[in-house]
């Protein structure tokens, strides 16, 4: 077979040394293998995220408050926060973090930064830090506003930790100002604790949720909100943002689908696991317990593309698409008064309609509005805020060959490194694993692509895997906005996504 280069001349499909090849096999073999050695018994991934400031200083800083034995855990937080540094892809998350770390450590106590002069309006980012900011007693901290903020809010379709943070707001607003607590926040708040003492799966959300229901005076939810707290501080002292296990599993399912020994070890019970998670409104949540949201829903139909159990699923998930579609054809990630059309979100469920035959879902607008995304700005992504993502999964639902997805593919080749990488972030000093894999997902599609840029990202890959085939990965999974996460399962998608892509469609084993 030969394929036309850049320079109007011809190739050899077998152009790539045959040592390329057997190296590439290996190295997707070794992440195979990890990935089965890591699947739970019941079908699914989950992997906790790398710690961050956020979560931990949240908490600690609640603890310090609410007393009642908590002091070894609020001093092994405070241990590990003494040498975290803030995240510094946004300078806005950088301040928050930093001035979270100062009052968790009990330091000079700060005004709280001011989130409302952002590009978008974070309302339940600005209600958090408002709500901390009067716990904590900081300068020109404001119950009256806090109040004023909740009173904007009550009403709208927010989020499910939204809605508890709205109840627990309230109640800290009130305590502050010496009124009378209202019973309505109370009841709501305490209809939202889960069987385990929690709050939404969210640590940082329980910590204010107990703050509050200190306040109110109830006891037994208090206490058991600061066991659940307690029981599930890390053993380095932090508290992670919630895993995602319907999530992870979609992404691993998409990434190693089609390698033999995945097929054989792990992908019937990772697609039961999938279909057994379809929600009651016919959609999927990122984590079981959890309100659906579209792009997991887009994510899981992906990953039961061409199974009995998709089939058995695609009508129900129709319905749900159709209701939560905007009027101008798009969709949000949630359902929420202060969510925005998301491209990512968008592509996945598009991708999605056209894989399972959905003719009843109307996806036109949203293609067209897809392509105008580029036109106009670039692609980018909400959910993963790195060029390549935003690439990958955009052109592969208005499809690879699509004019503009050629543009975006050689404006990725632009963007690769001397080391044969890319990074997640222009500023990054280091090439990321998770972001070369994506960029190599859509050039080894790309006929287009000089032979050159593959092999460099497949050395890159290849050469930057561990002895267990895992790759290290860095924050640049959103959640929530515009704060970062990392979490090694979605490195070792994407990346393996990389590798199994230039083995199939560059390599000879696919269409290219």
């Amino acid at each position: 077979m030969r394929t036309t280069v850049p320079n109007g001349s011809f190739r050899e499909a077998n152009r790539f040394a045959p040592d390329l090849k057997e190296e590439t096999k290996r190295s997707l073999q070794a992440a195979v293998r990890f990935a089965c050695s890591t699947q739970h018994r019941d079908g699914y991934w989950e992997t906790p995220s790398d710690p961050r400031i956020f979560d931990t200083a949240i908490v600690s800083l609640c603890l310090a408050k609410a007393g009642s034995g908590a002091s070894i855990a609020v001093e092994r937080a405070r241990k590990w926060l003494m040498n975290a540094v803030p995240q510094c892809h946004d300078p806005v998350v950088t301040e928050l973090e930093e001035w979270l770390r100062v009052l968790a450590l009990g330091a000079e106590k700060k005004p709280a930064p001011n989130l409302s002069n952002t590009s978008r309006t974070w309302s339940g980012r600005v209600l958090l830090v408002e709500s901390i900011s009067v716990i904590e007693n900081c300068p020109y901290s404001d119950a009256a506003h806090l109040l004023d903020i909740v009173g904007a809010l009550r009403g709208k379709r927010v989020k499910q930790w939204q809605r508890t943070l709205l109840a627990a707001a309230e109640i800290i607003a009130d305590a502050r100002l010496g009124n009378s607590i209202s019973r309505n926040a109370v009841t709501d708040l305490v209809a939202e604790q889960r069987t385990d003492g929690g709050f939404c799966l969210m640590p940082a959300i329980s910590a204010v949720a107990c703050i509050a229901l200190l306040a109110a005076n109830e006891q037994e939810a208090a206490r058991n909100c600061l066991t659940n707290l307690l029981e599930n501080q890390c053993t380095d002292g932090t508290w992670r943002y919630l895993p995602f296990d319907i999530w992870d599993t979609a992404l691993m399912v998409r990434a190693l689908r089609g390698c033999r020994l995945f097929d054989e070890k792990s992908l019937a019970a990772a697609l039961s696991f999938v279909e057994r998670t379809q929600s009651d409104d016919g959609g999927w949540a990122c984590k079981r317990g959890l309100e659906s949201d579209n792009d997991t829903t887009g994510a899981a139909l992906l990953a039961l593309a061409g199974s009995a159990a998709g089939r058995r699923v695609t009508s129900r998930a129709v319905d749900y698409l159709r209701r939560v579609q905007r009027d101008d054809g798009l969709w949000m990630t949630w359902q929420s008064a202060d969510d925005v059309p998301s491209p990512d979100v968008t592509a996945h469920v598009v991708s999605a309609a056209t894989t399972h035959s959905m003719t009843s879902l109307d996806t036109s607008r949203a293609v067209r509005w897809l392509v105008k995304q580029y036109e106009e700005a670039g692609w980018s992504a909400h959910w993963y805020p790195t060029k390549s993502y935003a690439v990958r999964e955009i052109s592969v639902a208005i499809g690879i060959d699509h004019k503009t997805s050629r543009r975006a593919a050689q404006d990725l080749i632009t963007r690769q490194r001397a080391d044969g990488g890319w990074p997640a972030f222009d500023h990054d000093s280091s090439s990321s694993a998770a972001a070369t894999g994506l960029a190599l997902s859509v050039l080894a599609r790309s006929k287009e692509t000089p032979d050159q840029v593959l092999r460099n990202a497949a050395s890159f890959l290849i050469g930057n895997q561990s002895d267990q085939g895992t790759w290290v990965g860095s924050p640049f999974m959103a959640g929530p906005r515009p704060l970062l996460n990392h979490y090694p399962s979605h490195t070792h998608a994407f990346a393996s996504t990389g590798l199994h892509d230039f083995l199939k469609f560059a390599l000879g084993n696919g269409k290219r």
